[in-house]
Parts: structure tokens; sequence; C-alpha cells
């Protein structure tokens, strides 16, 4: 699926502030169905939950794919727009390379990768920001040989792509900000440059797991991510998780 969101009718209210959904690498916006049915059950509305599919939707291999410009005014684009539609706050879950997309989009500032200004952060249009498994820092396993890992706009923890994303003093992403990771993720890893791959710094929060994966931490926290954008309230796992 390329898409999903809007209201069923026109008239339609807005309750809850909408949900924005940011993919991974290889990834598409279909990834998060489990969570429209999820929130739907919750309360939601159709037209408080969004995501789109940037770039090619997972054509381009793994390894050849970096973050481009293009790919961050997308995703900036969309939360724009959607704050527009549904004259309401928003709040914005990333996950995987989404997290490092999705923060580059609300930072704004020039790109590193084609010195485009995006133009000032979107800090006060959203509420809460999560990053699930994220890209914040770097991937750990990530040779500079690889498109993907390249140091201008890789996933390379010492790529100016991420040095800009991670050089600000105070928090841009949103009023809130939490990240969500588990030590048992050996896709993106741990140690990045120093930092702990998925920490999104200055974050209000975040919750650890054990043993998820970097896809059932996605999938299986869902009620963690819930409590974080409606709540702004952080729940740490019990038992072997």
């Amino acid at each position: 699926m390329g898409s999903f969101g809007g209201k069923v009718w026109s008239n339609d209210t807005i309750k809850n502030q909408p949900v924005i959904f940011v993919h991974g690498l290889t990834l598409r916006a279909g990834v998060f169905i489990p969570h429209y049915y999820w929130f739907l059950n919750k309360g939601y509305s159709p037209g408080e939950l969004y995501a789109t599919t940037y770039a090619d939707g997972g054509i381009t291999p793994f390894w050849s794919k970096p973050m481009y410009c293009a790919d961050v005014k997308q995703v900036r684009n969309f939360i724009k727009q959607v704050h527009e539609y549904t004259n309401s706050s928003v709040d914005v879950i990333g996950y995987s390379m989404g997290t490092a997309i999705s923060r580059k989009a609300l930072l704004g500032g020039k790109c590193v990768d084609t010195g485009e200004d995006l133009g000032p952060p979107l800090t006060d249009i959203v509420d809460t920001f999560i990053g699930v498994a994220g890209v914040a820092r770097g991937y750990e396993q990530c040779p500079t040989t690889f498109p993907a890992c390249n140091l201008i706009n890789g996933m390379n923890c010492g790529s100016r792509y991420l040095e800009d994303v991670n050089g600000q003093d105070k928090k841009y992403e949103a009023q809130n900000s939490y990240y969500i990771y588990s030590m048992g993720d050996t896709v993106i890893g741990t140690q990045c440059c120093g930092h702990l791959c998925p920490e999104v710094k200055n974050a209000d929060g975040f919750s650890q797991y054990r043993v998820h994966n970097h896809g059932s931490i996605l999938t299986e926290t869902k009620d963690i991510q819930y409590e974080m954008i409606v709540n702004h309230k952080v729940i740490q796992p019990r038992g072997a998780f």
C-alpha cells in the first residue's frame, strides 16, 4: 500500500491529534496497516491516521539507498499538509530509517546533499514525536563503501546528515519526544559513535526492551506508543521483553 489517511466525509470532526507514520528503508506505508486498525479500535478515525510512501518503496536495494533530500522534502510536505488539512497539531511516529528522515523533515534547514533550504523547524505543529527502532544516531554495521552508508547523507554515524540532526542544542522534533528500542535489535545495532544508535537526543524519555527484534519492537509496542502520544507517559516493559 502506497498511502492511507483522510476523512471519510468532508464534515468529519477531528477529535484526536492526527498521527503520521513514517516507514523505514525498503518498506512502504502499508507496514503500518496493523497500527491503523489498532488505533481505530482505540477510538481514532480514518481522518486521524496517515502514512505515505517516500522514495521508491523498496525497489532500490537496501545498501544502495542513502537519505536523499527528496525523501525528506516529501515527508516534510506531508506533515505540513496533514496539519493544514486537519487544522490540528499532529503526532509523528518514525520507524527505523523513518526516524532519521522524520527528524530532518522536522528540523528543516539545509539539506546536506543538495544545499536546499527546507525552512524553519516544524516544532510548533507537532505535539509528540516517537522514534521506534530508529536510525537516530546511526546504523552500527555501516561500511562507507556502500551508498547507504556514505559520509554525506548515509546512515553511518559519522555522516553529515546525522551530525546535522544530532548537532542541535535543544529538542526540535516536537513539544514531546520519545524513543523505543530493543537491545536485541541486531539490525540497527546499539553502538554508534559513542552513543546508543536509536537514541533521540534531548528526548523526554524512552522505553527499553531486551529481546524484541527489529520487526517486533514496532509491532508489539503499539500500547507503549499510544501512551506516549495520548498521555505523554513512558511505560517500561515487565518481564523478559
